[in-house]
Parts: structure tokens; C-alpha cells; sequence
């Protein structure tokens, strides 16, 4: 009952003739505050959860224990009384210009849409988005390498969050995020070496619906894909590279084991194409430019191993020495150093197949 007399004091603790009068609660544990509804509604659904619902421009909740955030025009949602007498959100609808914020450790989730519907199932917690929808991540960590910062947002038209139980926290919660498209991925990562420096890279990544595994930083795409990144170490020349496919799926680095390369392992099939933009050393101190272009039926790119292979019906050309002219194989494998430079070529052809076409100099 004493929770109850504090919503309804501070709900009518207006002032007269005020222009926007706005409705104000807090817990008896100062963990669940709402804020700035101009208009309301309040009841119990039994002895320990509560339903409210009203607007505002905007209608503001929090629920610290959880590191939870909203914002929206049209709120509603049920809260229940925990045993230290807090309130911890179970459900809610939110509804125009909507903002969740999920602020765990040193990573913060901000989401933005037309509609978002909030539900505990259990051990997980799920948010269905609808409409124009944006999803970034921002945060920083240390390692042994240095500080790290990192921005990921994915935007679609539409997305199903997957949550761990919003109760520590401490911990990222995100699991998984499928999302509906067309889909677009932008990622930056930064670091500030400790033995001086920077590397980073950037990378961008399209397809027409995605699904988002966080433990492991991968990024599945059913449709078309299409990928584009860069990496700079210490204001060294950019390593850019182009990919294309049928389907595909994407490993990220985690930004704390690197910053330098956007991805760890790239699998993509129906008919792909990559191009690889980097530098060789001709001599000590004294790079060149060097681009390979690959086609194929399948590809699988291994930034850990430094090994492209390219399988079926694959087509080599470029601007290295060692593909000053076009070749047509079976399968290739390319063999990069850590720089990612092309040291090797090894190629597989059935007798009669294997054709090579030199490069006519101008």
C-alpha cells in the first residue's frame, strides 16, 4: 500500500495552472521511476504487479536494477514486486519515436523504432520491433593491445531482440537480433595502442534480412550479400576489400583481440566475387599497390590462418606479379602474410581445364 500512496501523492503534486502538467513515480527502492506523462493510468492487476499506461511527449521509464531505459509517446507496460520491494519490468508496449537504452558494463544498446513490445519469457527477455528500426552498440575495452572503442548499428524495417533476463546488470544482455530488410551494418573499431599508435578498420555490410549472434560475432545473411571494409595500422595504407555473393555468413573480430581487420572469417557461396586492395614491399621501406580480383562458386575467407580459398569455376586476375594476367582453375588457394599481402598462390586444375591469359602491357 505505501507504494501505492507514493504514486498517487506524487501524481497529484502538480502545480495549479501549470501549461504541461506531468505525472512522476518512484519505487520505494528508487529503482523504477516513470516520468513526464501528461496523462495516466494506474491499477493493480493483483497484490504484487501493477499496470500502467498514458502518454507523454515523451513518456520516460527506468529500472535500474535491470539497466533499462524507454522512452516513447504511448507507454503501458506490468511491473512486479520483488522481494527486496522493488518494481522490475515484465511487460511493456511502447508506441511513437520509441528509444530503449540497455547500458550493461562498458557496452550500450540504444534502440529506436515506430513500435516495441517488451516480454519476459522465462530465463530471456524478448523486444519486437516494428517500423523504421536502428539498432547501435557502443562501447570500449581495455586488453593487453590497448583501449578499444567500437560502434556497430544495424538500421532495417523491422527486428526481434533476444535477450538474457534483464537482472544483472553488469553483462551484456544481448544474445541474438534478427533483422528484417533491406539490412544495412556499418561498424568502426578503434584502438589507441599501448606501445603507441592506432589501427582500426570499418566495415559495411548489406542483405535483405540478417540474423545477429552475439557470443559469437557472426552475422548470417539468407539473400544477396554484399561487404565492403578497410584497415589502417599506425597510418599505414589502407588494406580495402570487396565481397559479394549469393548468401553468406560473417565472423567479426571482437574489438578487444583486434581493431586492425573488421572480420575473422567470411563463408559466402552463389556465384562470389572479392576483391583485395593492399600493398607488397618490393624493397626494404618501399611498397607498390596490389589488387586481386577473384570469382567463383564459393569462397572461404580465414583472416586468422591468412588464407583465401576459392572453390569451382574460379577466375584469378589482378595487379600482383603473381597475377600479371587472368586465370581460370578449378580451385585456389592464396596464402597472405601479416600483412596481409599475397605471398602464394596455389592453384588446382583437371588436366585440359587450368588456362592462364598473360596481361598485355600497354
Amino acid at each position: 500500500m505505501k507504494s501505492r500512496l507514493a504514486l498517487l501523492i506524487l501524481a497529484a503534486a502538480v502545480p495549479i495552472g501549470a501549461q504541461t502538467p506531468t505525472v512522476q513515480y518512484q519505487d520505494d527502492q528508487a529503482n523504477m521511476a516513470l516520468a513526464g506523462f501528461t496523462s495516466w493510468k494506474f491499477s493493480f492487476q493483483d497484490a504484487e504487479t501493477i499496470r500502467f499506461e498514458g502518454r507523454g511527449n515523451p513518456a520516460t521509464g527506468s529500472w535500474k536494477k535491470q539497466g533499462l531505459r524507454a522512452e516513447s509517446n504511448e507507454m503501458a507496460g506490468l511491473a512486479r514486486r520483488e522481494n527486496a520491494g522493488l518494481f522490475r519490468l515484465v511487460e511493456g508496449t511502447l508506441k511513437g519515436a520509441v528509444k530503449i537504452f540497455l547500458k550493461p558494463a562498458e557496452i550500450e544498446t540504444i534502440v529506436s523504432a515506430d513500435q516495441a513490445i517488451l516480454k519476459e519469457k522465462g530465463d530471456s527477455s524478448q523486444v519486437t520491433l516494428t517500423g523504421a528500426t536502428t539498432v547501435r552498440r557502443t562501447g570500449s575495452t581495455a586488453s593487453s593491445r590497448g583501449r578499444t572503442t567500437e560502434t556497430l548499428t544495424v538500421t532495417g524495417t523491422g527486428a526481434t531482440l533476444d535477450l538474457a533476463t534483464l537482472t544483472r546488470p553488469n553483462r551484456d544482455p544481448l544474445r541474438e537480433i534478427n533483422f528484417k530488410g533491406p539490412v544495412k551494418v556499418t561498424r568502426t573499431a578503434q584502438t589507441a595502442l599501448r606501445q603507441g599508435g592506432q589501427e582500426g578498420s570499418d566495415l559495411t555490410l548489406s542483405g535483405p534480412s540478417l540474423v545477429f549472434l552475439n557470443a559469437d560475432q557472426k552475422i548470417l545473411v539468407p539473400g544477396a550479400i554484399q561487404v565492403e571494409g578497410s584497415s589502417t595500422a599506425s597510418g599505414k595504407p589502407a588494406t580495402q576489400f570487396t565481397l559479394r555473393g549469393s548468401r553468406g555468413e560473417v565472423t567479426l573480430y571482437p574489438s578487444q583481440d583486434r581493431a586492425d581487420f573488421p572480420i575473422a572469417l567470411a563463408e559466402v557461396s552463389g556465384r562470389v566475387r572479392i576483391t583485395l586492395d593492399t600493398t607488397k614491399e618490393v624493397q626494404s621501406g618501399q611498397t607498390v599497390p596490389v589488387k586481386l580480383i577473384g570469382e567463383a562458386d564459393s569462397l572461404r575467407f580465414d583472416d586468422k590462418k591468412r588464407t583465401l580459398r576459392l572453390l569451382g569455376n574460379v577466375v584469378l586476375s589482378g595487379s600482383d606479379t603473381l597475377m600479371a594476367g587472368r586465370i581460370t582453375v578449378r580451385e585456389a588457394l592464396v596464402t597472405l602474410n601479416e600483412k596481409r599481402e599475397i605471398v602464394e598462390i596455389e592453384m588446382t586444375g583437371d588436366p585440359g581445364e587450368a588456362q592462364y591469359e598473360e596481361k598485355r602491357k600497354p
